[in-house]
């Protein structure tokens, strides 16, 4: 009985675990499924801009969906700023973890 008891906690140890892991990965970003996320362009909202054809999708798709919020602040800088007569220096975008 004893060792039934201890395997049943071993395995409600290990299948919490296995959920606990299975909620913090991201999701995995083929070429495929990548080119398909960036060409929807939906990551853009309303800013009309063409990155340019040499950007590797994956990394992006994958860095864009850790930093959401720093990437949708940038995009929207960018669309209420014109970078050709934006002054020099050190624009705050958001926080100390995006600027222009």
């Amino acid at each position: 009985m004893k060792k039934l008891i201890t395997l049943f906690i071993a395995m409600f140890v290990f299948l919490a675990g296995m959920h606990s892991i299975a909620q913090t990965v991201d999701k995995v970003w083929t070429r495929h499924n990548a080119k398909e996320w960036f060409n929807k362009k939906e990551w853009l909202g309303a800013l009309h801009l063409q990155p340019h054809k040499t950007l590797n999708k994956v990394e992006f798709a994958s860095k864009y969906q850790v930093y959401k919020v720093y990437w949708d602040k940038a995009f929207s800088f960018l669309q209420e700023h014109n970078l050709q007569t934006l002054a020099g220096g050190n624009h705050p975008v958001y926080g100390d973890n995006v600027f222009a």
